[in-house]
């Protein structure tokens, strides 16, 4: 199996400009770009993933990270799928505890039971398959295209734990 390298890319730039460090990327042979999600303290992440897409051709692009307090899960799996159109096969979702994101706002990171029903739901509307929200079952219309890797930034052994049993893969955060 050979090394793949991702660039972690904070979107603190305009949209254009994250699109067009990525080509830049691309063009250098790096395997991914992964974009944050840090709304209030960076521009929109998934408007850059979006550019990004449209900008490149093969490398993969990654919402890097976002979390299931400041996005709700059905608003994330519309877009992951919307994204996947744009560039089939090269979408990923990093999923974690919300850091930065969460306390810009005055909220609590996730535990663990959200992190595992967000990533368990989003997957299941990603599928096509219906969920119930609070006594409301409802399924995502354009759920079941191409499918979307869901990974877990984890950096404790519950987290590493909770990756290995409901998300396609681990991004590993190391201080």
């Amino acid at each position: 199996m050979a090394l793949r390298v991702h660039l972690r890319v904070p979107a603190c730039a305009t949209a254009k400009e994250v699109a067009a460090f990525a080509r830049r990327a691309e063009e250098a042979g790096f395997d991914g770009v992964g974009i944050t999600d840090m709304p209030m303290a960076l521009s929109d992440g998934f408007v850059s993933m979006a550019m990004t897409a449209e900008a490149t051709s093969h490398i993969r692009v990654a919402c890097a990270v976002t979390n299931p307090i400041t996005r709700h899960v059905s608003a994330l799996a519309s877009t992951a799928q919307t994204l996947a159109e744009l560039a089939p096969g090269r979408m990923e979702i990093w999923i974690g505890r919300g850091d930065a994101a969460v306390y810009s706002v005055g909220l609590p990171h996730a535990n663990l039971r959200q992190i595992r029903e967000f990533i368990l739901t989003l997957k299941s509307l990603l599928a096509g398959e219906s969920v119930n929200f609070n006594g409301t079952i409802s399924r995502m219309r354009i759920g079941g295209g191409t499918p979307v890797p869901i990974y877990l930034a984890a950096d404790g052994p519950k987290t590493i734990a909770l990756a290995g049993e409901v998300a396609d893969g681990l991004i590993l955060r190391v201080a």
